[in-house]
């Protein structure tokens, strides 16, 4: 076998689909400890926007700006929220040249009062399950 028909071989379809599998768990394997996809993908910045929502205290902490240090922050959460709104929607509110500037979560938070004024604030107040569904 020459090198030749080496290559050949390796370049059809099905060699090079049945070394894909492989090849990308053992990047993903790589890169899942550290966080890279986490910090490629947005995620990491997500899942901070969703504690800052998910924390009672309201103002500044629950609001996520579009500048400033929020913008990563902001940028990460919209991607998500864009998707779970219909394209129509998207496109007429772009073609009015609207563009959301504050993600923050309306109304006061539910106290459970029968839970001890010791406990840490998000124990006290329950957050509703679609936000922490996102």
């Amino acid at each position: 076998m020459t090198f030749r028909s080496l290559i050949w071989i390796i370049r059809r379809p099905e060699v090079l689909l049945s070394l894909a599998a492989p090849v990308i768990g053992i990047f993903y394997a790589i890169g899942e400890p550290s966080g890279l996809w986490d910090r490629v993908s947005g995620r990491e910045y997500a899942e901070m926007g969703v504690r800052r929502l998910e924390t009672a205290t309201g103002y500044p902490k629950a609001w996520i700006y579009n500048h400033g240090s929020d913008r990563q922050v902001f940028g990460s959460l919209l991607r998500r929220l864009e998707s779970r709104v219909p394209r129509e929607t998207l496109v007429e509110l772009r073609k009015a040249g609207l563009r959301p500037v504050l993600i923050t979560v309306g109304g006061a938070p539910l106290r459970l009062p029968e839970l001890p004024e010791q406990w840490q604030q998000s124990y006290r107040f329950p957050i509703p399950q679609a936000i922490r569904s996102f």
